[in-house]
C-alpha cells in the first residue's frame, strides 16, 4: 500500500480482483484534485477471507484521515466501497464506481465455493517461482485481451512482480471463491441497514458502465445506483472494457473531480 501526497482529500482505491497499485498510474499521477491517493490491496491478498476483513482495512484508512475520503472502487472492488458506505457515510466524501461488480440476489449456496478457493490457493502457494511466473504472464495476458481495449501499460518485469509469485497467484485462486462470499455478506449487510431504516445512502456516487456490459450486468448496475439516488448518476462509458481505469483513466479522473466538486 502506498500513499502518495495529493493535498487535503483522500482517494482510496479498491481495485478489483484481476488489478494492481502499479497499474493505476495512470489516474493518480494525473489526479489535479487536491487529494492523497492510496491503493488498497487486490481482493485474495489478506490473509482472512471475508468482506468484514477488507472493510475493516479500508475503515482503518478512511479512520487515519483527518479529512473525508473519496473511494474509487473498480470491478469487486465495489463490494467493500458499498459496504463502507453503509457502515461509515460519515467519512466519506464521495464514490466512483468503475463498471462495479454487482450482485443484488446472490444465490447463497454459491458461498459454498469459497472454502475450496481457498484450499487451492494455498495449493498455488507453494508452487516454485518458476512456474507461477509463467502463470502469472499468462493470467495477465488474458486479463488484458478480454478486460482492456487498451495496449498493457505494465512491463513484463511488473507483470512478474505484481501477479508472478506463488503468493501472488494464491490471492488470485482465492478471490475468485471469495467474489461469491462477499457478494452474499453485502447482501446480509444490506438487509441489516434496512432493518435499521438506514437504507438511504446519500453519498455523492458516479457509477461508470462500460460500454461493452452485458445487459444483466448494466440492470445490475442501475439497481445499485438507485440505491444512491437521487444523489448518484450513472454514465455510460464508450472506448472502454471492464478495465476502465486502463482503458479511460481520464474518465475515472474526471469523476472524482465531479464528486468533489458536488461536496464544494
Amino acid at each position: 500500500m502506498s500513499v502518495v501526497s495529493r493535498g487535503a482529500y483522500r482517494v482510496v482505491i479498491l481495485p478489483g480482483l484481476a488489478g494492481c497499485e502499479a497499474e493505476w498510474i495512470a489516474v493518480t499521477t494525473e489526479l489535479d484534485v487536491p487529494a492523497e491517493v492510496v491503493a488498497s490491496a487486490v481482493p485474495g491478498f489478506l490473509p482472512a477471507p471475508s468482506l468484514e476483513h477488507v472493510v475493516d482495512a479500508a475503515e482503518a484508512v478512511l479512520d487515519a484521515s483527518p479529512e473525508p475520503v473519496v473511494v474509487v472502487a473498480q470491478s469487486m472492488g465495489a463490494m467493500p466501497a458499498e459496504a463502507l458506505a453503509m457502515r461509515r457515510p460519515d467519512r466519506l466524501a464521495g464514490m466512483v464506481l468503475a463498471d462495479p461488480s454487482v450482485e443484488p440476489s446472490p444465490a447463497r449456496w454459491t458461498a459454498a465455493l469459497a472454502p475450496g478457493a481457498e484450499s487451492l490457493g494455498s495449493v498455488a502457494g507453494r508452487l516454485p517461482e518458476a512456474v507461477t511466473a509463467r502463470l502469472g504472464l499468462a493470467f495477465r495476458r488474458a486479463t488484458i485481451r478480454f478486460g482492456a481495449q487498451t495496449a498493457d501499460p505494465l512491463d513484463r518485469d511488473a507483470i512478474l512482480r505484481a501477479f508472478g509469485t506463488p503468493a501472488a497467484l494464491a490471492a488470485q485462486v482465492r478471490g475468485f471463491g471469495r467474489y461469491y462470499r462477499w457478494a452474499v455478506e453485502l447482501a446480509d449487510l444490506r438487509y441489516d441497514v434496512l432493518l435499521r431504516k438506514d437504507a438511504a445512502l446519500t453519498l455523492p456516487t458516479r457509477l461508470l458502465v462500460a460500454a461493452d456490459s452485458r445487459a444483466e450486468s448494466v440492470r445490475h448496475q442501475h439497481w445499485l445506483a438507485a440505491r444512491f439516488r437521487p444523489h448518484a448518476e450513472i454514465f455510460l462509458v464508450e472506448g472502454s472494457r471492464h478495465l476502465m481505469h486502463l482503458d479511460r483513466p481520464d474518465v475515472v479522473r474526471d469523476a472524482v473531480r465531479a464528486v468533489l466538486a458536488a461536496r464544494s
